[in-house]
């Protein structure tokens, strides 16, 4: 049969171009952003577009992640954690510590082993962290951790 009468939908997944590689250990992601990718699958499901590469990458990237839920006491940023932190010009950003798979630095949410995200690890109100930055390092002072609800 010519490839002229079958539709995109009808081609066999393994003639498809292959997927992405993804970490061989589960990456972490939080229940929300895990809700949002679910979500966005499930959106798929009714639209029958489940074969399409975004969806079975999006499918993929569900059956890799693992939800970790923050700690709920504790005064130090762990994942999960928003902190608010001033800049050394004296802007104040609020991040979220995130898995990378949600991450969305625009937003404010920021992967913990991004360079942020590990500059803020472990920090404490009142804590001075180091950024490491292409143009040289820059000081962040952490003015509270958020934990949430």
């Amino acid at each position: 049969m010519s490839r002229a009468f079958t539709k995109e939908i009808d081609v066999l997944p393994e003639l498809e171009e292959p997927l992405p590689l993804r970490p061989r250990d589960p990456s972490p992601i939080t229940a929300e952003g895990h809700a949002a990718l679910v979500s966005a699958w499930d959106a798929h499901v009714v639209a029958e577009t489940t074969a399409t590469r975004p969806a079975r990458m999006l499918k993929l990237v569900i059956d890799t992640v693992v939800v970790v839920a923050a700690d709920p006491v504790g005064d130090d940023v762990s994942f999960g954690c928003a902190v608010v932190v001033e800049h050394e010009d004296g802007r104040e950003k609020r991040y979220t510590l995130v898995g990378p798979d949600e991450a969305d630095p625009a937003s404010g949410a920021v992967a913990v082993g991004a360079p942020l995200g590990r500059a803020l690890l472990g920090g404490s109100v009142g804590d001075d962290v180091v950024l490491e930055k292409p143009a040289g390092e820059e000081v962040l002072r952490i003015i509270a951790v958020e934990r949430p609800t």
